[in-house]
């Protein structure tokens, strides 16, 4: 945390950098590539055609670095990635999950 005096004026911009950064850290975390293609590969070997990597919270991490690298990354390796916003949690909160597909036969995923 920055030593640096929190005045009114700029504890939103504060925040919201606190917020961003949490997010990227979440992110990282989330969509590693290792991570990632070992759910996949877990998902393909039990049948499925694809597979949904959910944050663990629920939390927008479409926007960041992590996530755009990994969609580039799975584009690259042939996979198909799309967001899908769905909703799981006691308050009600849509989020977005990453749904990564390898064959669009099936309708039917693994989370």
């Amino acid at each position: 945390m920055s030593r640096e005096k929190i005045t009114k004026e700029k504890l939103g911009q504060f925040l919201a950098e606190q917020a961003k950064n949490a997010r990227e850290t979440v992110a990282e975390a989330c969509f590693a590539k290792d991570t990632v293609a070992q759910a996949c590969t877990e998902a393909a070997k039990a049948g499925y055609p694809g597979c949904v990597i959910k944050p663990p919270a629920p939390l927008n991490l479409r926007g960041t670095k992590a996530a755009k690298d990994l969609v580039t990354w799975l584009e690259g390796q042939g996979l198909q990635a799309s967001w899908v916003d769905a909703r799981d949690t006691p308050d009600g909160i849509d989020y977005p999950r990453l749904e990564i597909t390898w064959n669009a036969l099936t309708p039917t995923f693994a989370s």
